[in-house]
Formats: structure tokens, C-alpha cells, sequence
């Protein structure tokens, strides 16, 4: 199994309690995945070819965070927090077989009756900015997401 990549973008508030403490919160589209590469048997004897499915799962996500914040124009900063997230899609997309093995085609098939329909994750951020004018910031930052739910229901 390995991760995908995809697309996640929003729109971030964020409040400066104090010159180093701030609040922020976010909303985000957030496209996550993983895939999965399983070697295909013909009466168990190895048949070369593989079958490939790519497992998708599209959010809406809320983090909320605290964090630190250094310097004046140029600054830095850290955060921790929460992402409670909604299931907007879930699909996977499998490669269908011929009796030779040969791929024909691909199928993607509907998960979301199947996966969970909320998700909440840890945050940790860190990043660096600049300030352009007054409450205008352009930054950039790394983060660290990691889920504590499940993404498929086992009572479905």
C-alpha cells in the first residue's frame, strides 16, 4: 500500500491574540488516498501482471489550531490542532481482467455508502511568512496530518 497525492486548497483566518499567540481556522477541500498493488494468481502461480486499485477520498476540512508566532516582517511560526472533516466522494478505481490477465479496462466503483462520513485528524504546522501591508500576510507552511477514525465503517 502507498499514499497518493492530491489537491487541497482553502481559505485560512487567523487571529493574533497577543505578539506571539494566535488562533486560526480553516476551510478546506482536501483530496486524500492511498494505492494498492496486488500481485494476480492463476491457480496460485504468479501471472506477472498486478492489479492496481487507487482508493480516493475527498473532504471538507476544519482545522482548528493554535500556535507560536516569531518576528515582525519576516516571521515564523508553529501550530497544533484538530481537523474534524466531512466525506464529500469516496470511490476506488480498479483495473478489470481478461482471462489471459491483460487489463480491458478500468472500473471506478462508489464507496461512499461504505466509508465513513466524518473524519478528525492532529495537525502539526510549521511555516514562514512575510508581512505585506497591515493585516496582510503571504506565507507558506508544512504540515503533518494523521487520522484517528477509520476510513470505511465495519457496520455497513
Amino acid at each position: 500500500m502507498s499514499k497518493t497525492t492530491g489537491f487541497s486548497g482553502g481559505l485560512t483566518y487567523e487571529y493574533l491574540h497577543s505578539k506571539y499567540f494566535s488562533f486560526g481556522t480553516d476551510i478546506i477541500y482536501n483530496q486524500r488516498g492511498f494505492k494498492t498493488d496486488i500481485n494476480l494468481l492463476d491457480n496460485y502461480i504468479p501471472t506477472g501482471e498486478k492489479e492496481i486499485s487507487k482508493y480516493n477520498y475527498d473532504y471538507i476540512s476544519f482545522p482548528i489550531k493554535t500556535g507560536f508566532n516569531i518576528g515582525h516582517k519576516f516571521y515564523g511560526f508553529g501550530y497544533i490542532g484538530i481537523i474534524p472533516s466531512l466525506l464529500v466522494k469516496a470511490n476506488v478505481m480498479k483495473n478489470k481482467f481478461n482471462v489471459a490477465g491483460g487489463v480491458i479496462r478500468s472500473e471506478i466503483i462508489d464507496l461512499k455508502h461504505s466509508a465513513s462520513k466524518f473524519d478528525m485528524a492532529e495537525l502539526f504546522e510549521i511555516g514562514g511568512g512575510y508581512k505585506i501591508k497591515g493585516k496582510y500576510w503571504l506565507f507558506t507552511s508544512f504540515s503533518y496530518q494523521q487520522s484517528f477514525t477509520t476510513s470505511t465503517n465495519p457496520e455497513i
